[in-house]
């Protein structure tokens, strides 16, 4: 429902622009199908790439991986984790829940679900084609060491 409210607003304001510009207006339609066009065969190569890992990964082999280490083992498996595996938050959260209720530290499931969200390896060759080599190789290890920063805060402090 949100993406089709989303896609209204976006029509609606293509639509406003295009009557008041329609030069403008065609040449940014014109950029963005050729932007599509050139990122588009790497965009369906990672989608199928994701999907082949998700049938390899599912909330259990994640529970499997994070629950079995400890101390410093055990934010980096986590981040590992996170970073590598690219399974949906709706399934992400009932098995931190999961985690947390077996006792696992809260600090490896905030590292798990922190890389989950901000490191993107699969989605890396659209980065790198878009921005270059050197910014989503600097984004992604930031992200990484800004998740275990954080899940080593939740240990810490919970």
């Amino acid at each position: 429902m949100l993406a089709l409210v989303f896609n209204a607003i976006v029509l609606v304001v293509f639509l406003v622009c295009y009557f008041t510009d329609k030069d403008k207006s065609v040449h940014a339609l014109r950029l963005s199908v050729r932007s599509f066009e050139r990122i588009g065969p790497v965009f369906v190569v990672v989608i199928l790439f994701l999907v082949f890992v998700q049938g390899l990964f599912s909330g259990d082999a994640v529970f499997a991986y994070v629950s079995g280490v400890s101390g410093l083992w055990g934010y980096l498996v986590a981040a590992f984790v996170g970073a590598i595996v690219h399974v949906p938050l709706f399934i992400t959260f009932p098995v931190s829940g999961q985690l947390l209720a077996l006792g696992v530290n809260p600090g490896y499931i905030a590292v798990l679900i922190t890389s989950l969200v901000m490191v993107h390896t699969f989605s890396m060759p659209i980065e790198i084609k878009e921005l270059g080599l050197k910014f989503a190789l600097l984004r992604n290890f930031l992200c990484l060491v800004f998740a275990i920063v954080i899940g080593v805060l939740m240990g810490v402090l919970y």
